[in-house]
Parts: C-alpha cells; structure tokens; sequence
C-alpha cells in the first residue's frame, strides 16, 4: 500500500484560494484528544470554508478533497492551478471528492 496525504483544495472563479493538508490536521485533532482536549478543528475548518462559500456565493466557491501521493505538496497543487488552472479544476473534480459547490454553468465558467 503506498503512502498518500488528503489536501482540501478550495477555489472560486478567479482561482484558487487555498491547499490545506487535512490529514495534519486530523492527526492534530487526535493528539489533542489522547491529551484529554477534545477538539475537532478538521471539522470546524470545514465548516466555516463552507459557510464562507455560501455568504460569498457571486464567487461560485468548489471544495474539493483530494488524496495525493506522498511525494506532493501544498505547493505542487497550488503551481498546477497557475499553469493550467481549467485543467486542475477538472482533474480534481474527476478524481476527488465534493465537499461544496457552487459551480457556475459548468458549459461557460472557465477559470483563468
């Protein structure tokens, strides 16, 4: 079995916004509940990433979850937004798994 990390990935119809390595977090999240503090920060990140989409809905907001191989980055997915951003935006919906969307007609929102 190979190793992998899970990047939430949020963008808007100017482009991406943020790279977040969930699965720091979670092990963050599991370290403070061993110690006695339960905490579940993966989830109210989660939570306010989508009630910042839903406020600022002009911005047609997509989060996205993706597993990634160990060998990228935060960087690495944020570089492939700037290279080809249509072409990044569809590999991750194709391949990862929607956590919000309020994409625009998908025949005419090109991100540039």
């Amino acid at each position: 079995m190979t190793n992998h990390k899970t990047f939430i990935v949020v963008w808007d119809m100017t482009g991406i916004e943020s790279v977040i390595d969930a699965g720091a977090i979670a092990s963050e999240d599991t370290f403070n509940c061993l110690g006695g503090n339960r905490s579940n920060l993966l989830g109210s990140l989660l939570h306010k990433l989508k009630y910042r989409a839903q406020v600022n809905n002009q911005r047609h907001y997509e989060i996205y979850s993706i597993n990634v191989d160990d060998s990228i980055y935060e960087d690495d997915v944020k570089q492939m937004f700037e290279d080809a951003p249509q072409n990044a935006a569809d590999t991750i919906r194709r391949l990862g798994m929607k956590i919000y969307s309020d994409r625009a007609n998908p025949k005419t929102q090109v991100i540039v």
